[in-house]
């Protein structure tokens, strides 16, 4: 009898091993998945990693750099939810008349590049700036209301830290 119990322990060892395994090849399959996202984004919006020139500053399409304000904000106040990520999306297929894809493309390299800024604030400081020199100044008045809708998803409305970096938009498109 004991030598059964032994049996099926080993068993149940070797079962509980495979199992972790296969998640973490799950794992890391989602993970090249993501990375192959933002490489296909990349290469449909023109970006070129430039040597010595932030992320933010190689970007060439100032919707890639409006999304990345949008996260940005709607980031301020926690880590992006599921629900932000998709009103990004939502928001890029209505401000700038783009299907679902493109959409996505352009969240995962946006966010990628809010990645890349180390933090909010600079990120909405790098991103709204340049978003003003590719767009001009009328773009402000829709990336302040996709911001303020993203920004709204979770919660309803927008928190105090939400405000304050809307508030950080007007200022960099300001100067």
């Amino acid at each position: 009898m004991p030598f059964l119990i032994f049996i099926l322990g080993v068993i149940g060892a070797v079962g509980v091993w495979y199992w972790r395994i296969k998640q973490a090849g799950a794992v890391a399959g989602e993970l090249k998945n993501a990375a192959q996202d933002v490489r296909n984004a990349a290469r449909r919006f023109g970006f070129n990693r430039k040597a010595n020139v932030h992320p933010a500053e190689s970007i060439e399409d100032a919707r890639v750099c409006a999304v990345g304000v949008v996260l940005a904000v709607a980031a301020s106040d926690g880590d992006l939810t599921a629900g932000e990520m998709a009103a990004a999306q939502r928001q890029a297929v209505e401000t700038f008349g783009i299907g679902g894809e493109e959409a996505g493309e352009m969240v995962a390299l946006a966010r990628w590049t809010v990645g890349q800024c180390g933090n909010n604030d600079n990120a909405i400081y790098r991103l709204a700036r340049r978003t003003r020199a590719l767009a001009g100044m009328e773009a402000q008045d829709d990336l302040e209301r996709m911001a303020r809708a993203v920004a709204a998803v979770d919660t309803g409305a927008v928190t105090e830290q939400g405000e304050d970096a809307l508030g950080h938009i007007g200022r960099h498109f300001r100067g």
